[in-house]
């Protein structure tokens, strides 16, 4: 099943920035796998999002409850029809999805909201994740490294047992450093306390991060301060997905035109980080 999505009125529903309409799709369930401590890869069959999904969008997923759940594509197999999210376990949404089984049907609406962006000059880039925020970046970091670009990635989480992405994206050629809280892989401490370390190693024409908010709130600061272009993902509770709630708001660092917020789901997730207050 494929239906283009039908917005509430005055409100226009697209999948971004000059992207093809979002659709709602009846998918099928690929795989449903464990990758780490209470957190699940899910692939889809959807030839329609795979198709027109970048990384940085989402996906508006029923996960049993009232109201959908977002979570960002974290792989895309446009050749295969494949896209991929991946979830970690906090509450009844999560765990009913934990329990799909290969050839399930799950509805999804996407891909919605905005993606990121290539530099428009050469040079190196640099991944900061935190937590599941590594999961749009892993989408990200294999189409930076398609087209021959250098890539670098920080990758934090609070034990080894809770860390994704890395064979990944090692797999793809990255340069990463692992941080952990209890110092049990990698680096004792957070991606913050090696950021600017990492900065002045790499030397990157662009940062790229998702993760809590101190992670973003770290890497904007230093973004800030070095002159370095920079786009965060911000993780935020998106009702609707669509624009029309307004429950997602996001202050601008500068207003327009009367206007002190974005919405996180139409307007983003992805922002240039000069361009909000984190």
């Amino acid at each position: 099943m494929n239906t283009v999505l039908d917005a509430p009125p005055g409100v226009k529903v697209c999948a971004g920035r000059d992207r093809p309409a979002a659709s709602i799709e009846t998918c099928g369930v690929v795989s449903n796998e464990k990758i780490a401590a209470a957190t699940y890869r899910l692939t889809l069959h959807s030839p329609a999002i795979a198709r027109t999904g970048v990384p940085g969008q989402f996906l508006h997923v029923d996960c049993g409850m009232v109201l959908r759940r977002p979570f960002s594509i974290s792989g895309i197999d446009r050749d295969r029809g494949l896209v991929e999210m991946t979830y970690k376990l906090v509450g009844p949404g999560t765990a009913w999805l934990s329990g799909l089984r290969v050839g399930s049907r799950l509805g999804v609406i996407g891909p919605l909201g905005n993606g990121f962006s290539h530099p428009s000059t050469a040079g190196p880039v640099l991944l900061v994740a935190g937590g599941i925020g590594a999961a749009p970046l892993l989408a990200w970091a294999a189409d930076l490294r398609s087209s021959g670009r250098e890539v670098s990635a920080l990758v934090g989480a609070r034990s080894a047992s809770e860390m994704i992405g890395l064979e990944r994206l090692e797999s793809l050629g990255v340069s990463v450093t692992a941080c952990t809280d209890d110092g049990s892989l990698g680096f004792c401490g957070t991606v913050c306390d090696v950021l600017e370390a990492a900065v002045k190693r790499c030397a990157p024409v662009r940062m790229y991060a998702c993760g809590p908010l101190p992670v973003l709130q770290a890497v904007q600061a230093v973004s800030r301060d070095l002159r370095i272009s920079c786009e965060v993902s911000v993780e935020d509770r998106l009702a609707c997905g669509i624009g029309a709630c307004v429950g997602c708001a996001v202050r601008r660092r500068v207003p327009l035109e009367g206007a002190l917020f974005f919405r996180a789901c139409s307007d983003g997730p992805v922002f240039d980080a000069e361009d909000i207050v984190i």
